[in-house]
């Protein structure tokens, strides 16, 4: 089969280039923006806040483009505007798109149909860990990723010029195409109405109880498992959420939707990795937070609550899987256990103490590195709105001048 696909790769080639020069010829409507997440297939992070801030907004025509039916049959029952990536119409709006905004660059829309148009990438978390696993880019894969670009501006979010610059050899984008501003996905911690209300059902497991929430980052796009009940000890677990009135619930990374947790006799800890839930909701109601490597506890940052890193795998996952910009030694947020034993102390240390304190300086030190200073907690989306206004209107200058970089 792989002998087969490099066989085809001339041809595909080809049929890139072609795709490329008829799109690249239609002409484009500049308020005509689409916006799409995680390759296609869900509705949910940066793209979906910054989405639905721009519905009733006049300057712009924001729709949705998905290639999962079900999201566009559900936007649509919903009266909000979206298009189907197989049907004429997705096609026919894809190419007349000025702006494309995603959460994972050009994956998130069809790839043939990216010419003479911009990708405003606004990122599904920030620089951690570095972005691909190791041995992952072929030549080839570069050269394919540059092909796709081929007559495509691009343009991203960093949350702030410190990261920009510890990534730099990462970071896509030219520096003076690099929009400084926090992600959109962090104004619900400051906005009750943007709570997604399909997380209902979490009021029937959490109730009136604490919330302790497990979301680690995938190993190897979910080839390894995460097993929870070897990393942690689910007894004392289950003890002491029952001593401390609160519920433990994982959530994994969605590559690991296949694996199963038998938790039927813990009547404190659920598993809804497999739920309709939008994560931004689920940090809105966690007390404290347990995670690795995954940037959304730079999100759970904004809301200053307490965080315990469980690197468990640490050796592991740097020896074999990635490198990392912010090495584990240098993050002080929170206390970071590596075994079983280690993390049920550490819960009984928060629990005594709920706005763990003595990691405050840590948290502070790294919220101030992740976060733009410039810009006030909870107005990403007004900011990133002016931004892409700003970028449409200013295009045919061919260079966007990014004030916050000076500042």
């Amino acid at each position: 089969m792989d002998f087969f696909k490099v066989i085809l790769r001339p041809f595909r080639v080809i049929f890139i280039l072609l795709c490329k020069l008829m799109t690249g010829l239609v002409p484009k409507d500049k308020r005509l923006v689409l916006f799409g997440a995680w390759f296609g297939q869900r509705y949910a992070d940066n793209t979906k806040y910054l989405y639905e801030f721009c519905l009733n907004k006049k300057d712009i025509k924001p729709i949705w483009f998905t290639k999962n039916y079900d999201v566009y049959r559900n936007l649509i029952s919903q009266g909000k505007p979206a298009v189907y990536s197989k049907s004429l119409k997705g096609i026919l709006v894809q190419m007349r798109a000025a702006m494309l905004v995603s959460t994972v660059d050009y994956g998130d829309f069809n790839i043939y149909l990216l010419s003479g148009c911009m990708i405003f990438d606004q990122g599904h978390g920030v620089a951690i860990k570095r972005s691909h696993d190791k041995g992952y880019e072929t030549c080839y894969q570069k050269f394919f990723d540059a092909l796709i670009h081929l007559n495509v501006k691009r343009y991203g979010v960093g949350t702030n010029p410190y990261l920009i610059e510890m990534a730099h050899d990462e970071v896509p984008v030219p520096d003076d195409h690099v929009i400084y501003a926090n992600m959109a996905r962090t104004d619900v911690f400051f906005d009750e109405r943007l709570y997604d209300h399909r997380n209902d059902f979490l009021n029937d497991i959490i109730k009136d109880r604490k919330v302790v929430l497990y979301a680690p980052t995938h190993r190897l796009e979910g080839a390894i498992p995460i097993e929870v009940d070897k990393i942690f000890d689910l007894p004392d677990i289950q003890e002491i959420c029952e001593q401390n009135n609160a519920v433990f619930i994982i959530k994994k990374h969605f590559y690991h939707k296949d694996e199963k947790s038998n938790l039927d006799k813990y009547s404190r800890i659920f598993d809804i990795t497999n739920e309709d839930v939008e994560t931004q909701s689920l940090l809105c109601k966690t007390d404290i937070l347990i995670s690795d490597y995954s940037a959304i506890y730079i999100d759970f940052l904004a809301t200053n609550r307490p965080i315990i890193l469980y690197p468990y795998d640490y050796k592991e996952f740097t020896d074999k899987i990635r490198g990392f910009f912010l090495c584990m030694e240098d993050n002080h947020v929170g206390y970071k256990p590596n075994n079983p034993a280690q993390i049920t102390d550490c819960l009984k240390h928060v629990f005594d103490d709920p706005t763990d304190e003595v990691h405050q300086t840590g948290r502070d030190e790294l919220r101030n590195k992740y976060y733009n200073p410039g810009q006030k907690l909870g107005t990403s989306r007004q900011y990133l709105y002016e931004k892409m206004l700003r970028l449409l209107n200013l295009e045919s200058q061919g260079k966007i001048k990014n004030e916050e970089q000076h500042n």
